[in-house]
């Protein structure tokens, strides 16, 4: 290899020191949102990240759509049929204790009707405010 001092010939064209503006900047947020994006997966998306995807879509439930109250301390996003997509009507805001109830009378299938505060008449009564038709369960 050859020894001595070189000299740079060509100036790099950077653009160092320009700066976008906002204009520029929201567009270019809105041009990769959503699945546009680079790290969208479709529906190979990780359990977490659908439950972000969801919080962040959605925003943050404030209420409960169960029993109606505002003064809990945590409210979630429950899936109404366990399906996970992406649809605002699979969805219904519930507080942390019914969320529990709801997953139980579903998954469970020891638990008494009685026991729980979630009767079928009260699923049916969400299902039917979020315009969603139920499947049959087997």
């Amino acid at each position: 290899m050859p020894t001595g001092i070189y000299i740079r010939t060509k100036k790099p064209k950077r653009k160092v020191g320009w700066k976008l503006s906002e204009e520029t900047k929201n567009k270019m947020s809105v041009a990769h949102r959503g699945n546009k994006s680079y790290k969208w997966k479709g529906s190979d998306v990780s359990y977490n990240g659908l439950h972000r995807w969801i919080r962040g879509s959605f925003g943050r439930p404030n209420y409960c759509e169960h029993c109606k109250k505002i003064d809990k301390k945590q409210y979630e996003w429950a899936s109404i049929n366990h399906t996970y997509t992406r649809e605002r009507k699979d969805y219904i805001r519930l507080c942390q204790s019914c969320h529990i109830k709801y997953d139980k009378r579903f998954k469970i299938k020891n638990i008494k009707p009685s026991r729980s505060r979630l009767s079928i008449k009260n699923i049916v009564k969400i299902m039917q405010v979020n315009d969603f038709e139920p499947k049959k369960i087997k």
